[in-house]
């Protein structure tokens, strides 16, 4: 490529009436270039005349290729690779082009090492494009990558295990700490909400475990566990009254449950239930209770708050495992306590503690009603909770209904006429 010109060409020539011989050209002249440029052409013209006047004349065409354009290489922009500690890649690959040739793909080196940054979590590798053409025209390109390399855990401040300043304490929704890592700036971070890990011997102090658990960007972890103990008062936790209900049941009053003489004015919580689903609980002590709810046991405590530092108070709710209507037929906590016949469709009748209609398989219950003085004012057999205080003697109030007052019950529960259970108590009528 580029080559000079020859001065001449050289030939023979020969003749009928001489001997001939050597004959050079003249020193040509230019004769135009290929469509792309790429080549030239040159006209070299030989000339001889013989003693007698008789000449010829011969002309050749020489070319040369004539690039003098260095070729061009795309760019590879400088780059990160996207996971961290990541090898580093072979080679990388771009494409070339050249004024006189079609170009095509080319690779680059294995690259060579470019440092790594101040904090030592970044290193740089140089990746070079070389190329030459044909007529020895070349062109360099270089590409910086880059990648994330951290193989170093994070590390939590420890959180010393403690014990919470008073007795029968809430535990806390989580613990925060801090954390710090080699490759980033650390920060605050909160522990899970903690499990159950036990008590202490005599059951006075309740102990949970908290976890911390950090992954940095490059899925170093380190996990950190805190015990916390709370004061359960000097009986750890007193075992309070059991229930089963329906999982259709509605309202349901966790105080019932309390044993008597318990201190009032705490608080409820729930402990423990099936796959820990939660139940809100009213600040009266109120549980709603839905047919969605997974049966078994749910156990909640009730904390008095007492300065005194009583022990919890632990009651046990069972939701049955039948789909409701459930087998359960005799709940004794509903049976009515007031009685305003009304109208307004709240206590307007006397709840004997059963479903209406009647369930199968379940007792009838039958009814008595006295009042103060022992007289029996009503009395139903296979009662269906659907009397509202009247009575057919106008001599114990008057248009029908029972005059406001205390009056006592019986209750007899009977199935195929043997009596299953008797419960007797007293209910307040308010009719004005």
């Amino acid at each position: 490529c580029n080559a000079d010109w020859p001065e001449f060409l050289t030939t023979s020539w020969s003749d009928n009436c001489s001997d001939g011989g050597e004959l050079e050209s003249d020193n040509g002249i230019e004769d135009g270039t290929s469509e792309d440029g790429c080549i030239q052409y040159r006209l070299y013209t030989f000339t001889i005349s013989d003693s007698c006047g008789n000449t010829d004349t011969e002309t050749t065409r020489i070319a040369r290729e004539n690039d003098m354009t260095d070729p061009e290489i795309l760019s590879v922009e400088d780059f990160m690779l996207e996971s961290c500690n990541a090898d580093w890649p072979e080679f990388l690959t771009t494409s070339w082009s050249d004024n006189c040739s079609y170009g095509g793909d080319i690779d680059s080196n294995s690259g060579e090492d470019a440092g790594e940054s101040e904090d030592g979590c970044t290193q740089y590798r140089l990746y070079t494009f070389t190329i030459s053409d044909s007529c020895g025209n070349s062109a360099m390109a270089e590409t910086l990558v880059g990648r994330e390399i951290d193989m170093t855990n994070p590390e939590i401040i420890d959180l010393d295990d403690f014990t919470l300043d008073g007795c029968n304490l809430e535990w806390p929704e989580f613990l925060t700490t801090t954390y710090t890592d080699n490759c980033s700036d650390g920060g605050e971070i909160n522990s899970d909400e903690g499990i159950n890990d036990g008590t202490n011997d005599d059951g006075s102090i309740e102990y949970r475990l908290y976890t911390f658990t950090i992954t940095d960007d490059c899925g170093n972890s380190d996990t950190e566990i805190t015990r916390i103990g709370r004061i359960l008062g000097s009986g750890g936790i007193e075992i309070g009254g059991t229930v089963e209900l329906c999982r259709d049941y509605g309202e349901y009053d966790l105080f019932e449950l309390l044993p008597d003489g318990y201190i009032s004015g705490g608080t409820w919580s729930l402990d423990s239930s099936p796959d820990d689903i939660d139940i809100d609980i009213s600040e009266s002590g109120t549980i709603f209770i839905f047919a969605d709810l997974l049966p078994g046991d749910y156990i909640f405590l009730y904390n008095s708050q007492s300065e005194d530092c009583p022990p919890l108070i632990e009651v046990t709710v069972i939701l049955l495992a039948e789909e409701p209507p459930c087998a359960r037929c005799i709940e004794g906590n509903k049976i009515t306590t007031a009685l305003t016949p009304n109208g307004d469709g709240q206590n307007d009748t006397f709840d004997a503690g059963i479903t209406t209609p009647q369930r199968a398989g379940c007792p009838i219950v039958d009814v008595q009603v006295f009042n103060r003085w022992g007289a029996k004012i009503f009395e139903a057999q296979n009662y269906q909770n659907d009397w509202g205080g009247t009575i057919k003697s106008s001599a114990f109030g008057s248009a029908g209904t029972i005059p406001a007052g205390t009056y006592f019950y019986i209750l007899r529960y009977s199935t195929e006429g043997i009596l299953e259970e008797t419960i007797t108590g007293y209910f307040y009528v308010a009719t004005e």
